[in-house]
């Protein structure tokens, strides 16, 4: 079954979402001078594993950008 684009940009939403919250939380990295990790990252690959390239570009560009 093929899936409507409504789902489609509906997804892809959800995905920015979960990325900016990722990022949102940074954990501090006492070696670097007020640096931080966070784990948009991880979430990104996760979501390009999952449900494809496009999907993970388009989740993993808009949200570490609002992030």
């Amino acid at each position: 079954m093929k899936k409507s684009e409504t789902n489609i940009i509906t997804l892809t939403a959800m995905m920015v979402a979960m990325v900016i919250g990722a990022t949102y939380i940074g954990i501090p990295n006492p070696l670097s001078f007020g640096g931080y990790m966070h784990l948009g990252t991880l979430v990104t690959f996760a979501i390009a594993i999952k449900y494809g390239k496009k999907m993970g570009m388009l989740s993993g560009g808009i949200g570490a950008a609002f992030g």
